[in-house]
């Protein structure tokens, strides 16, 4: 569009400054209803940000708790798995002892000395393990 000069209007026809008026409102127009497009694109890009930023956080959140909750879980398995490991080896003590006692059966037999080996073996096994719950 070309500007038109306060002088050259005067010179001109009237239909033909009336027409040159219509043309630049009618690129007014346009401008100002593209604006409005843009206005509106901004604001719906604004939007979409909001909400996806709305969603980190959620997110981000919902990774505290479960890091949190994961955290109290392996400190309850690292107490629970040194309480077992102390707690495995009453029914192996048990065990030895029943057999160790049991052996000295064998002053009376060999048949006797087995059986009380066994039998001894096996509660010594059984106060053990009962020992540890």
């Amino acid at each position: 569009m070309e500007h038109v000069s306060l002088m050259a209007l005067k010179e001109m026809d009237p239909n033909d400054v009336l027409e040159s008026k219509k043309e630049r409102l009618h690129h007014l127009e346009e401008s100002l209803i593209e604006l409005c497009e843009l206005t509106e694109d901004l604001n719906e890009l604004i939007r979409d940000q909001g909400m996806q930023l709305e969603e980190a956080k959620e997110n981000i959140e919902q990774i505290v708790e479960d890091v949190e909750e994961g955290v109290a879980g392996l400190r309850t398995s690292a107490r629970l798995a040194a309480h077992n490991r102390r707690l495995t080896w009453y029914p192996l003590g048990g065990a030895t002892m029943g057999g160790a006692i049991g052996a000295s059966g064998f002053f009376l037999g060999p048949i006797v000395g087995a059986v009380t080996t066994v039998a001894s073996s096996a509660l010594g096994f059984g106060v053990g393990t009962y020992a540890t719950t």
